[in-house]
């Protein structure tokens, strides 16, 4: 018994079977900003740090220095 990928593919080599056309990239990639603090990156979520606190941790990432 074989898989169905192995069959897609033995049925695309013999020209049975047309292939899917290519996609874009999910995400583009992009250049880094040239100065410090043009594109700032934030994220936060809470954490129980200390028994029976709830405090939040905030990250800040610089895309020009990260």
């Amino acid at each position: 018994m074989r898989s169905y990928t192995w069959t897609k593919k033995a049925l695309q080599d013999a020209g049975h079977v047309a292939r899917a056309p290519r996609r874009v990239a999910h995400r583009k990639r992009r250049h880094r900003k040239p100065l410090s603090g043009m594109m700032l990156h934030q994220d936060g979520s809470t954490h129980e740090w200390v028994p029976g606190c709830q405090w939040d941790l905030i990250v800040t990432l610089d895309d020009a220095t990260s």
